[in-house]
Formats: C-alpha cells, structure tokens, sequence
C-alpha cells in the first residue's frame, strides 16, 4: 500500500472538508469526506492494515474536533472518534466480503453500518464522561439531539458519496493494494487445488 497517496488523500479531505464547511453545509450539517476515505479504504485495504488506518483517521477526527466545556475554552477528547472508526473499520472487515469493493453503490451502501458505529461510540464515550463526576462535562452536550445530527450528516455524507466514490475508485492503481491481489492469487490457487483433490 502507497502510504504517501494515503498521506496526500487525507490531506485533500481535510482541506475540502474544513474549506468549503460553509459552502455545502445544509443547516448546520455538513458531509464527512473522511468517513468517505475510511469506508474506501475499509473495503479496499489488506485487511491486516485496515484497524491501524481506522485508528489514524479517528485520531486526526478527535483532533480536529474540539467540544466546548465553557464559553471561555474547548476541550479535545483522544478516544471517542478513534475507536468510533475502529469498531467501524471492525465492522467493515466483516461486511466486506459481501460488498462490491468496485462500484461506488457498494461505498454509498457501507457509509450506513460504518457512520452509524463511528457516531454511537462517540456519543456514548462523550455522554459517559459527562457522567463521571471527575470529568469536565461538554456544554449543551444533547445526546438525543447529536444522535438526530449525525444521522443526517450520514444521509448527506451518502449522498455525496456517489461523485467522491467515484474519484476514490478511479485512483486504485495509485493505491497499491498488494495484499488483496495476494490474497486472491491464494484463493484461486487453493480453490485448484481442492478441485484436483
């Protein structure tokens, strides 16, 4: 895997995704280009590779997201965003083998299980700490309200998943995706095999 085309990728999504917030946004919601990134890269990865690359995408999410614990400073919280795309990117190494990893529909469909995951966990890892009497609570933390939020980021990041899919799946050979060739080379091979036996 070319981990300077993942570096570039990433980049590109941040600086979209943070540039034009006020351009797209509809309301006060706005498309998450990273969960794009990290629903093609959960299909599209060596599975081996895949937590550590959901792991690296929740972190730069969790920094990149600051809560508000008083009107005076924010509060950035390591955790609720990097094991949201963890149990996501767990969630699409189960799902993968099922989903068409060449077709943009295949992406549009997984944006649903994985969003959905990465966004309970962070709502319910940031509503605990709320809870705990040694922790800062967030202000106007809402957990009904966050959840209705982040559903329709998902329907909007779906939506807009059909023309960044597209691109995404257009720059594979950029990708390098050695392992999934190898490990189809090994199931052909195997699947003789057992034809001969």
């Amino acid at each position: 895997m070319n981990w300077i085309v993942l570096a570039i990728a990433v980049y590109l999504m941040l600086v979209c995704e943070r540039g034009l917030d006020g351009l797209v946004a509809i309301g006060s919601v706005t498309p998450s280009l990273t969960l794009i990134l990290a629903v093609y890269l959960a299909l599209s990865a060596p599975l081996p590779l895949v937590p550590w690359i959901m792991m690296l995408l929740g972190l730069i999410e969790d920094l990149g997201h600051p809560y508000h614990a008083h009107a005076a400073w924010q509060l950035t919280l390591i955790g609720p965003y990097t094991l949201g795309y963890l149990a996501a990117g767990h969630v699409a190494g189960q799902m993968r083998w099922m989903i068409s990893r060449r077709s943009v529909v295949g992406l549009v469909i997984m944006v649903w299980p994985m969003g959905l995951f990465v966004h309970l966990v962070v709502v319910a890892m940031v509503t605990l700490r709320g809870l705990t009497p040694l922790s800062e609570p967030v202000a106007d933390w809402r957990s009904v309200t966050q959840l209705l939020d982040r559903f329709q980021e998902i329907l909007y990041t779906a939506v807009v998943t059909f023309p960044i899919g597209h691109l995404l799946l257009r720059s594979q050979p950029l990708w390098h995706f050695v392992g999934n060739r190898h490990v189809a080379r090994s199931s052909r091979r195997n699947l003789r095999t057992d034809r001969t036996v």
